[in-house]
């Protein structure tokens, strides 16, 4: 079956304005992998419907890196830039990748859409459950061992908890529960994203069919995401010094949890875990002839990072002619 709506590859794009900085970039993924961030401008945010009020909400997301399932052919209708790299889609859930979730933001107390503000109060809430938990699980055991007697309070005293199926936990095992379990929800919020601008509901964000890489995935007990180094951080924000900030947020949640810290110190690079990033690029695009010169001169000299047979480096698909090369090559493939 062909979908004419979905792209076999997934592109990550950036800026074409500045060339040498767009060649920094390219270079930089295929050395040290793929630069996850978050928000340098405002967090993405829900109104909803409480006691006869509308109230907002700040969604505060782990480090994560953006990707589009767009056709290339149709790249040219967004304004993503005309630099990118292309992984096929097998890659990206092998990545650990899932296409972003968007839930409305636009209250509506006469309609079910609140009911996708509403699913993040839940998740928000159960995270801070589970925050509170955890405290009370490290600290109220000892903190009665030392006011009660032994002979009131057996000193193997401890919170658990009892599964039908598995193990009952306590301890510590059940700290390293309930934090897995947090990490999880807060996981699941850095998937979510606004479907429109917070002026006008017209839906403009799903037409671009957004994937994610997000923080806070393990693979087999071991990271696979690294913070970067301080002189990483110094060469980035010398870049964007937004970077440098501390995060804001009028949310009272994102401000007590997140608000002393920078939003460099949030960032990660992700390199694969099998083989580095660099080996599974399919397709380079590029704004034009010199800058493809440039990076096919960059593959050349440094054929030991990539695979042998690849990748290709292609014009990006913005000019009329490449869009109706690129509609027959379709065509052609398809029958």
């Amino acid at each position: 079956m062909t979908l004419q709506h979905t792209g076999d590859l997934l592109f990550h794009c950036w800026s074409h304005a500045d060339r040498q900085a767009g060649y920094r970039i390219f270079e930089s993924i295929v050395e040290k992998g793929l630069l996850l961030t978050i928000n340098s401008g405002p967090l993405d945010s829900f109104r909803y419907h409480t006691g006869g009020q509308v109230a907002q909400m700040d969604v505060m997301q782990l480090a994560r890196v953006c990707f589009t399932e767009i056709p290339v052919r149709l790249l040219h209708t967004h304004g993503y830039g005309h630099f990118g790299v292309g992984f096929s889609r097998p890659t990206m859930v092998h990545w650990g990748a899932c296409p972003a979730w968007y839930l409305p933001n636009h209250p509506g107390d006469r309609s079910l859409k609140e009911s996708g503000a509403e699913v993040i109060r839940g998740i928000h809430a159960s995270a801070v459950a589970l925050d509170n938990m955890r405290a009370l699980v490290r600290d109220v055991p000892s903190g009665l061992k030392q006011h009660i007697p032994e002979q009131y309070l057996s000193r193997d005293f401890d919170f658990e908890v009892r599964f039908t199926h598995g193990p009952t936990l306590k301890g510590p095992s059940l700290i390293e529960w309930i934090t897995r379990s947090e990490l999880s929800l807060r996981r699941t919020l850095s998937f979510i994203k606004e479907l429109s601008p917070r002026d006008n509901e017209d839906f403009r964000y799903l037409y671009e069919r957004e994937w994610r890489i997000v923080d806070g995935i393990s693979f087999k007990g071991e990271t696979v995401f690294r913070p970067p180094t301080d002189a990483e951080k110094l060469a980035l924000c010398n870049v964007q010094n937004a970077w440098r900030e501390k995060i804001r947020s009028d949310d009272i949640n994102v401000q007590l949890r997140y608000g002393d810290t920078r939003l460099i110190d949030h960032f990660r690079y992700f390199n694969g875990f099998d083989r580095p990033v660099s080996q599974m690029i399919e397709v380079i695009l590029v704004p034009d002839q010199a800058a493809k010169r440039h990076v096919q001169n960059f593959i050349n000299a440094h054929r030991a990072i990539f695979r042998p047979i690849g990748p290709q480096v292609q014009l990006f698909p913005s000019t009329m002619l490449r869009r109706w090369s690129w509609r027959l090559r379709e065509m052609v493939a398809t029958g």
